[in-house]
């Protein structure tokens, strides 16, 4: 049960994640990396 919600928790938050570092790399151009693929 615990797996299940960490690995849900994981999931949620790896687009969230690869957003914010796609736009600290970018130099926080306002771009989700969502919309850029």
């Amino acid at each position: 049960m615990t797996a299940l919600l960490v690995i849900i928790a994981l999931l949620a938050a790896a687009p969230v994640v690869s957003t914010v570092v796609v736009a600290s790399r970018d130099g926080y151009r306002r771009v989700p990396a969502i919309e850029r693929y």
